[in-house]
């Protein structure tokens, strides 16, 4: 069944990062356990960490980022809407596919933006779900940690924590994984279609990971129906069939 789930969510998120990436069109807006692809508070179940090794800058000293647990950390003033690519980024984003690798070659051009600036969301979104394709799971984590500070709109937000709960889940952290998605369902505003995402991925952890917890596994299995149902959230209502291996 998980192979059924990877397929839907991996074809949603190639779709969505061939152009400016939308928290709407996520590929965490499908569901089940798979890959890649948001306020910061002491909720978060593991704290960032403090560097980003030196393979990621090439050409010069890692930097340090604070971490979002820290009581100094400040999540830097944005606007309500995400702000415009460069065309270094759109570049990058045209480099993703389906194929290892345009994915290696979207690796380094991510990595070659974050060298002119170590605070570019979408070179860390990109890095985040690209090494999850690849199934570099820590290094996805890495980046989605520090990708989490600098997050413009809070759908982004949930969107990268959705998709560290999905590597946690794949490293054997089942624990942290729950974490992460119930994250989401606390802070996503009510049209976010993560909700539905998290509460799948939620069934999902239960019924595949945790022994003897299928009744909860089915109970969050209809609640990311009905939640996907008021939001017109069609791709996780693809999966409606599926209620079967959930809720037998």
């Amino acid at each position: 069944m998980k192979t059924r789930l990877i397929f839907v969510i991996i074809t949603v998120v190639l779709a969505s990062c061939t152009a400016n990436p939308s928290p709407n069109a996520s590929h965490s807006n499908s569901s089940g356990i798979a890959i890649i692809p948001t306020s910061i508070n002491n909720s978060l179940p593991t704290s960032i960490q403090t560097s980003v090794s030196s393979a990621i800058y090439p050409t010069e000293t890692s930097p340090t980022f604070i971490s979002p647990t820290d009581d100094t950390a400040q999540k830097p003033a944005v606007e309500n809407e995400a702000p415009t690519q460069t065309e270094k980024e759109q570049e990058c984003a045209r480099s993703e596919g389906f194929d290892k690798q345009e994915n290696l070659k979207a690796i380094n051009c991510w990595q070659n933006v974050l060298i002119l600036q170590k605070n570019d969301f979408y070179a860390l979104y990109g890095l985040t779900w690209l090494y999850a394709a690849d199934g570099q799971w820590q290094k996805s984590i890495d980046f989605g940690k520090v990708a989490l500070i600098y997050a413009p709109t809070n759908k982004y937000e949930t969107t990268v924590l959705l998709d560290i709960g999905i590597a946690a889940n794949y490293l054997g952290d089942h624990t942290s994984s729950i974490d992460y998605y119930n994250q989401v369902i606390k802070i996503a505003d009510p049209d976010d279609r993560n909700i539905a995402s998290a509460y799948l991925q939620l069934a999902s952890v239960y019924n595949n990971d945790i022994p003897n917890q299928k009744s909860k596994a089915c109970e969050y299995f209809k609640q990311a129906m009905d939640t996907a149902s008021k939001l017109n959230d069609t791709d996780t209502l693809m999966l409606r069939g599926e209620q079967k291996f959930y809720c037998q």
